[in-house]
């Protein structure tokens, strides 16, 4: 959710109290989730017959021109129609995780999976203050006239579209197409392994062989648990911070929602990448997994407590603090189910798989808004004791995260590894076998 999404519902007037904001912010997320969820399947067909660089391109284009806008909304309806559009014709989330997986060499799936999550962890950070800061920049005293004050959500939009155009122009320009099925088919005589290879990709895999396989629905059904997880988090972070003190909140402004955010993310960032592949290197990705989700319990369930005191500073340091865990154990374990979903098919058909994992993801980020904006807003004021006051949705997370483990302890280990890895392992196998028989 933007961090200025509350503010957003209190400027049209839709909610009559800081506390009841939530009925109608998580519209606007899940409304470019279900955009997303609806697309994301033909994306990721179209991501694999047209190539990665062309589809990244025509997402820029449309993400860049919806967010401009949005910028220029007048109601709430139009805002949300404009989420939607954003949702339904923007592929970036499925094309980007194709692009870095098959960027990086197998050696190297580590460092291109944290340095994709880094970045994300930055754009969230920068993005919380740019649109803490630039919101409504005529009552803020930025401006006192013109287009700008006319709309009071242009602004941080702009910056949104100028970074857009940008990253057009650079993948315009030096972004090779990533696609590398005609090269495995040209170069498949010279190596037997190849060759295999190239018979397993011309099975030209579809959606019912994809959910026909356990390991790749199970797969797929935990990144969706974890990205309701992250997205309800990052929904009833602002929503518990913009709500009344007397209600369990803590009455921040949207620059200080934006602060939090920034904060929690920028410290991540610095040491984030680091501990990551250290973690990795040495225990695997399935035991980040599974240790990861597992910490996430209890590292959700004592952030609400913080609204019990009275220290500005100690509640500053504390939600910075527990926001920064729970950021890290989510992303720990959310940059690990990336390389080991990639690692269930071939490179040739991870734009299907990436778009089956969208359309997962973005059905759990539609519906998560909704659940824990109206549990929020029902919880925080219904003046009903522990566990079922502004704390329940808190405890709701927590309560995922342990089902996330249970499941994640199904998953092989040989998930670890790729396909590719796999055949390269079969093959020295049978050249093994054939030169040991008489």
């Amino acid at each position: 959710m933007y961090p200025y999404a509350s503010y957003l519902v209190h400027y049209f007037g839709m909610a009559h109290s800081r506390s009841t904001t939530g009925y109608f912010a998580g519209v606007m997320t899940c409304a470019m989730m279900t955009g997303r969820t609806i697309s994301s399947p033909v994306w990721g067909w179209v991501t694999d017959i047209w190539g990665r660089k062309p589809v990244l391109l025509c997402g820029l284009f449309f993400a860049t021109s919806l967010s401009l806008a949005f910028g220029f909304s007048q109601h709430y309806a139009m805002s949300v129609l404009a989420r939607f559009a954003i949702g339904l014709f923007a592929p970036l989330g499925v094309v980007t995780k194709t692009c870095v997986s098959e960027v990086c060499p197998e050696g190297k799936q580590t460092l291109g999976m944290s340095l994709y999550s880094m970045v994300w962890l930055s754009s969230s950070a920068v993005g919380s203050i740019v649109g803490g800061v630039l919101v409504d920049p005529k009552g803020s005293g930025l401006v006192k006239s013109g287009v700008l004050a006319d709309y009071p959500f242009l602004l941080p939009n702009l910056v949104t579209v100028l970074s857009g155009l940008i990253a057009f122009v650079g993948i315009l320009i030096w972004l090779d197409e990533t696609h590398s099925k005609k090269e495995a088919q040209g170069s498949a005589t010279h190596s037997s392994l190849l060759s295999s290879q190239l018979q397993y990709e011309s099975r030209h895999m579809t959606y019912r062989d994809l959910l026909k396989n356990k390991v790749i629905m199970l797969a797929v059904m935990l990144y969706g648990i974890n990205s309701f997880n992250s997205t309800a988090y990052f929904e009833l972070f602002p929503l518990w911070c913009w709500a009344e003190k007397s209600d369990g909140g803590l009455a921040f402004n949207p620059l200080e929602i934006g602060y939090a955010l920034a904060g929690s993310n920028f410290i991540l960032v610095i040491f984030q990448q680091w501990l990551f592949r250290k973690i990795v290197a040495r225990k695997g990705y399935l035991w980040n997994v599974l240790c990861g989700s597992l910490a996430m319990a209890p590292a959700m369930f004592v952030i609400p407590w913080i609204s019990y005191a009275h220290s500005t500073v100690g509640i500053w340091i504390y939600i910075i603090g527990t926001s920064m865990l729970w950021y890290f154990l989510s992303f720990q374990v959310l940059t690990s189910q990336f390389v080991m979903t990639n690692n269930t098919v071939m490179k040739s058909e991870r734009g299907r798989l990436n778009g089956l994992c969208m359309m997962a993801g973005s059905f759990a980020r539609a519906i998560a808004p909704i659940i824990i904006g109206v549990l929020f807003a029902s919880t925080a004021t219904s003046g009903l004791p522990f566990p079922l006051n502004y704390t329940f949705c808190f405890n709701l997370i927590s309560a995922l995260s342990l089902v996330m483990w249970f499941f994640s302890r199904k998953l092989p280990s040989s998930i670890q590894q790729t396909q590719e890895s796999i055949l390269r392992e079969k093959r020295a196998e049978e050249l093994k076998g054939g030169s040991n028989s008489p």
